[in-house]
């Protein structure tokens, strides 16, 4: 396996030791977590032409979605975006 993939496979699994993140197949996770940083990385250098939201802020994007659906505790390592749509879509909303 790439050593990328294998950091974040070492990572995804002490999270998971310490119970930060919930139970999940660490190897799938690492795939998918590699397999979405490759993405955009990807992207980036690819379609370097397109009108993007900025090369650091898409990347960290990218990593808090993929991240918040394996946190525990719920708002402990939440996006910035989740925090906003939760915000502007909340049914207590006036």
């Amino acid at each position: 396996m790439h050593p990328a993939c294998e950091m974040i496979r070492f990572m995804v699994g002490r999270c998971v030791e310490e119970n930060h993140f919930r139970e999940v197949e660490v190897e799938t996770v690492a795939q998918a977590l590699w397999a979405a940083i490759h993405g955009v990385t990807s992207l980036l250098i690819q379609k370097c032409y397109l009108p993007w939201a900025g090369r650091t802020k898409l990347i960290e994007q990218v990593i808090n979605n993929a991240v918040d659906s394996l946190v525990v505790e719920p708002g402990l390592m939440k996006s910035k975006f989740n925090e906003g749509w939760q915000t502007e879509n909340s049914p207590n909303r006036s």
